[in-house]
């Protein structure tokens, strides 16, 4: 019998067989499923189109909303509630300690997927205040500042980070790395067979996006994030940045005759160019600084300490757990729980 079941099994396409999922939690895209299914079906009642939102998004759970022409709103939960809290959170929780892992770790896991829609509950609160102070609302002025894993301009990994200026909070960042550890490590099989067959399947966890020096990161960056900005149907209109930038050091560069001793005209050019440029005073005006990005710079580098070796997709997640901690407190990671 054991050995017909196996066959029966075996025989069987796995594609063909239906499962009852009625007490299964599962993993979709909320986009591409509820966009189908709104073009499927339509209200009992009036026999119009239906639509689908979310809200009340704590963790994985979240209430599903129905709306329709007749104005009839629909709600029901993604998962049971226990004592206020989702049932699938405490799954999660409970599953990972299982597995060894902790609060973190849940953290790196979901961030990519929930942290990352923070930025654009940021930018539509930026955009709020910024028509408040009386500005074109879709035209923003924001801080700039870039940063590296390592001091000086060897670094293999950096980020840029653009924060809204009345908000202060991360409107979007961009992670350039010039190394793969993957790639370092198959260097040595380079010729062999498994190398090429490693090759062809590496395309995809290729983590070199930066070809070019550890200076120009920041540059590349910052281009980066202003030409997608109209994707979140914004414009960065004004850009508060400092003089390290080559953007900015080119209109820094001021020559003077020198009149004092050696050591005093050597010492002086820097700090006047860097404090009294027309671009820098035409800044100060509006009380613009970039104190907002280098905190955040701070506490990135505490989630991955520059002392220790990480790569590219490490600092990503690092970037988006501290971009939800930055904008919205701990309470970005209570939202797993």
């Amino acid at each position: 019998m054991l050995v017909l079941q196996r066959k029966k099994v075996k025989d069987a396409s796995y594609d063909d067989i239906e499962i009852d999922v009625g007490h299964n939690n599962v993993i979709i895209n909320f986009l591409t499923v509820f966009t189908f299914l709104s073009q499927c079906l339509k209200c009992k009642k009036c026999d119009g189109d239906v639509t689908f939102s979310h809200t009340c998004d704590r963790g994985l759970g979240f209430n599903l909303v129905i709306k329709c022409k007749c104005n009839d709103q629909q709600r029901v939960s993604s998962s049971p509630l226990v004592n206020g809290a989702y049932e699938i959170n405490r799954r999660l929780m409970f599953v990972m300690r299982i597995l060894g892992f902790g609060l973190r770790s849940i953290n790196t896991f979901y961030s990519l997927t929930e942290l990352s829609s923070g930025f654009a509950n940021a930018i539509a609160k930026e955009r709020q205040k910024n028509a408040e102070a009386g500005n074109e609302e879709t035209h923003l002025s924001v801080s700039g500042d870039g940063s590296w894993k390592r001091r000086g301009f060897s670094s293999l990994f950096g980020i840029a980070t653009l924060i809204g200026k009345y908000t202060h909070k991360v409107l979007d960042f961009v992670v350039k790395s010039s190394f793969c550890q993957s790639c370092s490590n198959w260097a040595s099989k380079k010729g062999t067979n498994k190398y090429d067959i490693w090759h062809d399947t590496h395309e995809q966890h290729f983590n070199i996006n930066h070809i070019g020096s550890a200076d120009k990161m920041e540059v590349d960056c910052m281009k980066e994030m202003f030409c997608r900005s109209e994707s979140h149907g914004v414009k960065y209109a004004t850009y508060i940045g400092d003089g390290d930038t080559k953007t900015f050091q080119a209109l820094l560069n001021f020559h003077h005759e020198p009149a004092l001793t050696a050591s005093v005209q050597e010492a002086i050019p820097p700090v006047y160019e860097a404090l009294s440029s027309d671009d820098l005073l035409q800044r100060c005006t509006g009380g613009n600084t970039q104190n907002d990005n280098e905190s955040f710079n701070a506490y990135l580098w505490k989630l991955v300490p520059k002392h220790l070796h990480c790569g590219e997709q490490t600092i990503r997640i690092a970037a988006y757990i501290a971009s939800g901690i930055f904008n919205e407190g701990y309470s970005s990671i209570l939202k797993t729980m």
